[in-house]
């Protein structure tokens, strides 16, 4: 379960995302809430790794669930009834996640990401 911060990592810190994780995971499927992909279009009209994040996802096979939360919120109550990973750099949506008991993917030092 991707958050919009996440997925802007790609232009911002140069990393391919995907590759790390799936280096880490293996196959994983990428599920996108409708609210982190219409916040990701948004954003893209006036921020250049908005852009990239979305070109990049809109490359991949992704699976995006319908929500009419807010995007943060979307986020975690999807993973929690998908049983999914969150993968945000976002304190408060990482907070979220784990008190739900929810499992993380991060970053560390600013290029790594790493499972929790």
């Amino acid at each position: 379960m991707f958050d919009t911060c996440f997925l802007m990592l790609p232009g911002q810190r140069k990393l391919d995302i995907f590759k790390q994780i799936r280096e880490k995971l293996g196959q994983f499927e990428t599920i996108v809430p409708s609210p982190v992909m219409a916040e990701l279009e948004f954003l893209a009209s006036s921020d250049t790794n908005a852009r990239i994040g979305l070109q990049i996802l809109e490359q991949k096979e992704f699976q995006m669930i319908a929500s009419e939360m807010n995007a943060d919120s979307s986020v975690v109550q999807i993973a929690i009834k998908l049983k999914a990973r969150v993968a945000s750099t976002d304190q408060l949506v990482r907070k979220k996640a784990r008190l739900a008991g929810l499992k993380l993917v991060s970053l560390r030092q600013g290029n790594y990401i790493i499972l929790e």
